[in-house]
This record gives structure tokens, sequence and C-alpha cells, in this order.
């Protein structure tokens, strides 16, 4: 059978976007962004270092634009102190103010408010973050070689 939506764009009338919220684990296997190492299991669940590629990128559903609620959980790397203000971080090219949430000194919990034009069913917005990558200052043989950026435990989009 066809999808209610799928329907209604094939007659004419526009669908309704998804109700949401939207939220996406480091660890799904839907993730779809670019520039994220492999996720890491930890005691915590997953995570995802950006810093493959220069800058990093997450598709996540548009709820049908307008006022939205961007929420990310964030990891500074290799015990560094986790400084926002080192990072620019965009949603479908709007510039994003954070303010936290919930932190620590390496982690935290991250909330910026954003107006979209409108957007149709299906419509995907992609999250951007581009910033300082860090390398391991350990030495020997357990190093990591990876230059990494922030890590992404979660996302979350909602309606403001």
């Amino acid at each position: 059978s066809i999808p209610a939506e799928r329907l209604a764009a094939a007659s004419g009338s526009a669908a309704p976007p998804e109700p949401g919220p939207a939220a996406v684990e480091a660890g799904d296997a839907d993730f779809t962004g670019f520039g994220w190492f492999a996720p890491e299991r930890g005691e915590r669940g997953s995570l995802r270092w950006s810093g493959a590629a220069r800058c990093a990128t997450l598709l996540l559903p548009a709820l049908g634009g307008g006022e939205l609620v961007l929420t990310l959980a964030l990891h500074a790397p290799f015990g560094a102190p986790l400084d926002l203000s080192a990072h620019d971080l965009f949603l479908d090219g709007v510039p994003l103010a954070f303010s936290a949430v919930s932190r620590d000194a390496h982690a935290g919990i991250f909330e910026a408010r954003v107006a979209l034009p409108p957007m149709g069913w299906g419509a995907r917005v992609a999250l951007l973050l581009h910033g300082a990558q860090i390398e391991d200052p350990a030495t020997g043989p357990r190093r990591d070689t990876r230059r990494l950026g922030l890590g992404l435990a979660w996302a979350r989009l909602e309606r403001a």
C-alpha cells in the first residue's frame, strides 16, 4: 500500500511535516553525516568524534521549519576543556548560539534556538560543525593518532 504522505504529494495537496521531535544518537545505524569517525561505545553510550574531515555534518528531519530548538550532547577529546567558542555550528546555514543546559569541564548538553523557513514533508536540514581539532597529548604505543574535534553523543531537534 502507498503511504498517505506519498498519496497526498501525488495528488497535489501538501502532506504535513513530521511531528517531531527528532533524535539521533551517535551509534544509530541511520546516522547520516560526513566528517565523523566511526562510533565508539563507552560506559555512557556511543560517541562519534568529528575530525575525519575539515567539517562534520549531520542530517536531521526539518520538522516543517519555523521556530526550532536544537539540543546537542557534546564531549571534548583527550580530556581537554570543552570550549564551544572554538567551534562554529550552523543549522542549514544559520549560525547557532548555544547555551549550556548542563556541563562539566569536558562534556555538556547545549541548546540553541533557530528560525528556519517553512519546509515540506521529508525535508532535511544539515547541522554543520567546524572548529578546532586536537592531537592526543599522550605518548607511547596507545597514543591516538587521529586529530579529533568535538564528540557528539546525541542530537535532538524539536519545535520551540
